[in-house]
Order: C-alpha cells, then sequence, then structure tokens
C-alpha cells in the first residue's frame, strides 16, 4: 500500500474518531440527566480517543518520514486490541444489555464499533511491528483495560450507577457478574496474545527475503 494511501488513512480515521467523540459528548451534555464520569465509563470513549491519538501520531511520523519506533509501535498494538474488544464486544454482547449506549448520532456506532477496529487491523496487519512484540509488552496491554474494570465496578459499588446492565449485580447477581468480568478478563488477555502473535508473523513475512525468479 502506497505510502500517502496509508497516512491519509490514518489520519482521516483519526479524525473521525475523535470527531465522533466529540459529537457525541455535545449531543449529550445537553440532556438533563448527563454526568461526564459516567460518559468517561464507557470504555468506548476513551479507547477511542487513545486510538486516535496514536493513529495521528504514527501518521505525522510518517509525514516528516520518520520511521515508527518501537515504542509507538507498541502503543499501536494496544490499540488494536482496544478498539477490536470494544468493537466484537459491542456487538456480539453489549449492544443487548445497554444502559446508555444507545447514540442519538447515527453514524458514532459505525465509526468507533465497526470502522475504527477494521482500520486498525488492516493497517496492524499492511505495517506491522518493526521489532517483535514480548510477553512482556503482551501483559502491559491489558493493564488498561483491567484497571479501567476494576474502577468501574468499584464506582458502581459507590454510587450504584453501572454502564452495562450485565456487570450490574444488581441486576445481574454477583455469580453472574463476576463470571462475566472474569471472561472479559481471559478474552481480553487471549487478543492481545493474538494481535501480537499476528504482528510478529507479519513482521517476520515482510523480512524474508523474495526469492529470485527463475
Amino acid at each position: 500500500m502506497k505510502r500517502r494511501v496509508v497516512i491519509a488513512l490514518r489520519l482521516g480515521t483519526a479524525a473521525l474518531g475523535a470527531a465522533a467523540v466529540v459529537a457525541q459528548l455535545a449531543t449529550l451534555s445537553r440532556t438533563p440527566k448527563f454526568d461526564l464520569f459516567n460518559f468517561l465509563s464507557l470504555f468506548t470513549i476513551p479507547s477511542t480517543l487513545y486510538a486516535a491519538g496514536i493513529l495521528a501520531a504514527v501518521a505525522t511520523r510518517a509525514l516528516k518520514r520518520k520511521k515508527a519506533s518501537a515504542a509507538l509501535d507498541k502503543l499501536r498494538g494496544a490499540a488494536v486490541v482496544y478498539l477490536v474488544a470494544e468493537g466484537v464486544v459491542f456487538s456480539l454482547v453489549l449492544c443487548k444489555f445497554s444502559v446508555e449506549l444507545e447514540s442519538p448520532i447515527f453514524w458514532f456506532d459505525v465509526v468507533v464499533h465497526y470502522l475504527m477496529p477494521l482500520v486498525l487491523v488492516v493497517d496492524w496487519l499492511v505495517k506491522p511491528p518493526r521489532t517483535e512484540i514480548s510477553l512482556g509488552t503482551v501483559w502491559r496491554w491489558t493493564w488498561f483495560p483491567l484497571a479501567f474494570l476494576a474502577v468501574l465496578m468499584v464506582r458502581g459499588a459507590f454510587i450504584g450507577w453501572y454502564p452495562y446492565a450485565l456487570l450490574n449485580p444488581g441486576i445481574a447477581g454477583y455469580p453472574a457478574v463476576a463470571a462475566r468480568a472474569t471472561g472479559l478478563v481471559f478474552g481480553m488477555t487471549l487478543l492481545a496474545w493474538v494481535v501480537a502473535d499476528v504482528g510478529n508473523r507479519r513482521r517476520a513475512q515482510r523480512a524474508r527475503p523474495i526469492p529470485a525468479a527463475g
């Protein structure tokens, strides 16, 4: 894929993601019961902003004709994990158990739950990391979502509000919530490993010399 196309795709996706979050915030903030902390308690919001920032940073570096650093590649890998995770979980589970997940903006869900995850996966395949992703990096990728889940549960216990009904003990019961939280932790860890493995395999393929014809 040509360099200019990759840069444009990264910048365009980053702008769309940021615009979607800003538009969602501007719309919901005009409602009587809007709470900024509840808004930020949706994993989609911080993960989308993070991914948009990483895509913009990688594209800006490419515009300056600088190669991606190992650190930036690791941050990009984390963005792939977070956006794919929230896209899959939203599509298969959360849209059926949502409390405040219905967006008043018709294109918000399309951008953050489908378009951005797809672009990030394609970007990871086309432009794999330049250095090997270690198992230690895989574990570090899981720190943010696990900490986010822990804060969400503790905050919910204090204020009696959870953004997702499937994690609300008052609705689902503590055994079910514990089982679902465990499943989310396992799924996130497995996804992080898969993203790292795919990135390492694609890196090895690109580094392998092409045999001469004939």
